[in-house]
């Protein structure tokens, strides 16, 4: 397989989604990019948890905003005090997240394997392969 059939060979990437069909598809789609994936982790809590409790280096994370009725924003925080990117993925608008994570790439679920593969390549552009 060439580099450009596989775009994320390489990389580790976290999945929180709490949706079983659209955490299956995430997961599909990243490791037929050649991603590893650690997740998908359905809960803040267990992500909390999980993230605290290990030195997981990740390239970036897919972060689903509501999970379960609880606010991602938690896990978000925590990832840009590791300095670890990441991409909200949610089925609202993405005008309600916070100012402090105005910058993450804001996608729209169901999300197109060709947006998401781009959104991660750019939110980890400078992290070496």
């Amino acid at each position: 397989m060439t580099k450009s059939s596989k775009p994320l060979s390489g990389r580790t990437y976290l999945i929180l989604e709490d949706e079983y069909l659209i955490a299956s598809d995430l997961l599909i789609i990243l490791e037929g990019a050649g991603a590893k994936v650690y997740g998908p982790i359905s809960d803040v809590r267990n992500a909390l948890e999980i993230l605290k409790g290990t030195s997981l280096t990740l390239d970036a994370a897919v972060l689903d905003i509501n999970l379960a009725g609880d606010m991602v924003y938690p896990i978000a925080s925590l990832l840009m005090k590791r300095g670890t990117p990441f991409i909200f993925a949610t089925g609202y608008e993405c005008s309600p997240v916070p100012e402090e994570f105005k910058q993450a790439p804001c996608l729209s679920k169901p999300t197109l394997e060709a947006d998401l593969i781009s959104a991660l390549l750019s939110v980890s552009a400078a992290l070496p392969n």
